[in-house]
């Protein structure tokens, strides 16, 4: 930026900001002596988020962001499979993947507040991988391998959706708590 341009802004921010806290010398002020008249709100700052009842709302995002990632993976390498289904004694390859994949969920340690869906979620997943593991040993033939693993990847992601949809009712009701704080302090102002 050249330094003329530099300038002219500064002095303009300069003009701009002595004529708006100048005294226009108009006494003629609608107060009767007594001043502006304006109003001064007070803003609280914003508490703690809380997207669930004992949980802060970075505790569910971190959880969210680290299984949530890691149980697409695992739903979307399933599901997958059951298009481009090896025979069964081929499958030991993607059965690990899939292990190594539920290993990486369970090794997520979530807090108390996500830890139900967390576990409903987990035993979706194990028994998923059972249903490959079942294939593999011949106990189960490749229809019913597709029903088992489409029925759990169903349930995982209604376990998702409800999830989700709980968070949102419980930011919904914080967010009116907060706007009705803000309103009654205004208010007493």
């Amino acid at each position: 930026m050249p330094r003329w341009l530099f300038f002219m802004i500064l002095i303009l921010v300069l003009v701009g900001t002595l004529a708006a806290c100048s005294d226009n010398g108009d006494d003629d002020d609608d107060g009767g002596g007594q001043g502006p008249l304006y109003t001064e709100l007070t803003v609280p700052p914003p508490p703690q988020v809380t997207t669930l009842p004992g949980c802060s709302a970075s505790e569910v995002e971190n959880w969210y962001e680290v299984a949530g990632a890691n149980v697409d993976r695992f739903s979307m390498e399933s599901l997958d499979a059951l298009d481009n289904l090896p025979e069964p004694d081929q499958t030991g390859p993607l059965l690990q993947r899939l292990i190594q994949q539920r290993d990486a969920i369970n090794a997520v340690n979530p807090s108390e507040c996500v830890a139900p869906v967390h576990s409903e979620i987990v035993a979706r997943v194990n028994s998923t991988v059972d249903s490959f593991d079942n294939y593999r040993q011949g106990l189960i033939d490749a229809a019913r391998l597709r029903s088992e693993v489409q029925q759990y990847n169903d349930e995982i992601e209604q376990q998702k959706t409800i999830f989700e949809e709980t968070t949102e009712l419980f930011e919904d009701e914080r967010r009116a708590e907060i706007e009705a704080e803000v309103t009654a302090q205004a208010g007493e102002e």
